[in-house]
């Protein structure tokens, strides 16, 4: 099994780069029967660390696999101006998404010899992998040829209410106004994950401490977080949404240590653009509002 890094500059400024890293089983160095790809879009300010079994095991399965790190992996926690930010649109993210697939199929193809157009793309995203996956499906980057995507598995996200969620919609719109609002302020990141991994420290570092709440230990706590991310909202969205489920007692389908080590030691990143959080409010609050 041999692993690639490949990094691609997609800006002037110092985060401005994305990172691809590919999974693939070579008959030789430097070359492989591989002439699929898959590519795994990374939820919300997680990195390939938190996917790479995933690209592994698709890798022994026959793909040439790939981790899509977007810019904000980039940053440094003890970073303070974000004022970069303000260039990372949601355009500028499936430009990268875009950029990113193409290499991809370069790579692959520099590997089994055959041509880039040839090789057959499946994507996976998670989360806002899957919100930048739906929204890149329906973009013109979609139909040029060295961007097509032929199968498209969105994991874990939002795209619709039903009709029985209907009272959450008027929650989206407050949330996009807040989000918007914050973002003509010069308020471009979201620090959601810093606050995170600092619990997800207190939980590995003192599991029995009250650091954050009387009632729960820090590892309670985090286990709330993780299972029951949707209660921490100023603007409650979809029960029993986002991450892992579980409860107070323990996570249900992962082992909990190993995902604590793995946001404390690279899984997890503390900053993301804001304008992803927007754009998944306004898809939720006018895709229902066209229904009506």
């Amino acid at each position: 099994m041999a692993e690639y890094k490949i990094k691609l500059y997609v800006g002037p400024g110092e985060y401005d780069s994305i990172t691809l890293t590919n999974y693939v089983q070579e008959k030789s160095p430097w070359t492989t029967k591989a002439d699929e790809n898959l590519v795994i879009l990374p939820g919300h300010a997680l990195t390939e660390k938190f996917y790479s079994d995933m690209a592994i095991y698709y890798a022994q399965q026959g793909y040439s696999a790939y981790i899509l790190d977007r810019r904000e992996t980039n940053i440094p926690v003890d970073e303070t101006d974000f004022s970069f930010m303000q260039d990372w649109t949601f355009d500028e993210y499936l430009k990268d998404t875009y950029k990113g697939i193409n290499v991809s199929r370069s790579h692959t193809a520099l590997l089994n010899g055959k041509s880039a157009e040839s090789i057959e793309v499946t994507a996976i995203g998670h989360s806002h992998g899957a919100l930048l996956l739906t929204a890149y499906e329906a973009s013109e980057y979609d139909d040029l040829p060295a961007g097509s995507v032929d199968r498209v598995v969105p994991v874990d996200i939002i795209i619709k209410y039903n009709p029985k969620n209907s009272e959450l919609i008027p929650n989206q719109m407050q949330e996009f106004a807040s989000i918007s609002e914050s973002i003509e302020k010069g308020g471009y990141n979201d620090s959601s994950m810093a606050g995170m991994m600092y619990r997800g420290y207190k939980a590995s570092t003192e599991p029995e401490g009250h650091d954050f709440n009387l009632t729960f230990t820090n590892r309670q706590f985090f286990r709330l977080m993780a299972s029951q991310t949707y209660s921490f909202s100023e603007y409650p969205y979809t029960p029993d949404y986002h991450y892992w489920s579980g409860d107070l007692s323990g996570l249900y389908h992962v082992d909990e240590n190993r995902l604590l080590n793995l946001t404390l030691t690279g899984g997890a990143v503390p900053y993301t653009p804001k304008y992803l959080d927007q754009y998944m409010a306004c898809l939720l609050y006018t895709s229902d509002a066209a229904d009506e």
